[in-house]
């Protein structure tokens, strides 16, 4: 069995124990068939299964936490806005150019992707090295995605449309509506599939910044390009309004950790 597998098995536990304390015992049902199933695709050894579980395991674990949120923390929400407001970042964010606000965008979808082809070195170096890139990868992800149950606050682009970043005058009120097709995009895909509550910190931020890391130490080469690209997702999050400043700040702290740990043991 993959090592990867007890990240989403910590994660499953402790939300399976969150639901019972609230008396959603189908919810916990669902934490434990998600246990099992992450372990029986821990267990595949054909390469395509292989190499598409974890991140089938990470994309389940998401969407599962969906039913634990059920409104938003306005005290939450006001502290987390404080941050954006005392740093100015609605309006340091309007006075990018709109071309990098669209390759910002642009980044911000491929955050899945991005992680998918981070995990290619490790997986063509040897089943060990990609075993454990995805126990760091998942263990920076799920450690987002368990905080729901007791963090829950809308995105800020829930909470505010950010008029100083795409301005809703009259000239603008077509069917673009000042927005590029990565925004269009990426607002359509999480009104679709998002559980419509920010991560505290955010996954979105952890997952690629402990991929590039771990990427790193088995092909250093391409390190410092995924770096870069990691970085970029992460100035995304903030500046398209999917996150707070502060979520990111915690998402880089908890992306950074898994990686320190395991380059400790090695």
């Amino acid at each position: 069995m993959s090592v990867w597998v007890w990240p989403a098995v910590v994660f499953a536990g402790v939300l399976c124990v969150a639901a019972v304390r609230r008396g959603r015992f189908g919810l916990a049902a669902g934490f434990a068939a998600y246990a099992a199933m992450s372990a029986w695709l821990a267990g595949a050894t054909a390469a395509p299964v292989r190499f598409t579980a974890p991140l089938i395991a990470l994309v389940t674990g998401y969407w599962l936490t969906a039913p634990f949120y059920e409104r938003p923390s306005l005290a939450l929400e006001t502290w987390l806005r404080g941050y954006d407001d005392r740093w100015h970042v609605d309006r340091r964010s309007a006075a990018l150019p709109r071309a990098i606000r669209a390759v910002t965008e642009a980044a911000y979808a491929g955050c899945y992707p991005f992680m998918i082809a981070a995990a290619i070195p490790a997986f063509r170096h040897s089943p060990e090295a990609f075993a454990w890139h995805w126990t760091l990868v998942l263990a920076a992800e799920l450690s987002c995605y368990v905080t729901l149950p007791w963090l829950q606050a809308r995105p800020p682009r829930a909470v505010n449309s950010s008029p100083l970043i795409y301005p809703d005058s009259d000239a603008d009120r077509d069917k673009s509506t000042g927005k590029s097709f990565a925004r269009r995009f990426n607002e359509a895909l999480l009104d679709r599939l998002s559980v419509q509550a920010t991560t505290i910190p955010s996954g979105h931020v952890a997952g690629p910044l402990a991929a590039a890391i771990s990427a790193w130490m088995v092909a250093p080469a391409y390190g410092p390009w995924l770096l870069a690209g990691a970085l970029v997702i992460t100035a995304a999050t903030v500046i398209g309004r999917y996150h707070y400043a502060i979520d990111a700040v915690l998402g880089i702290l908890v992306g950074l950790l898994p990686p320190a740990i395991r380059s400790f043991w090695i």
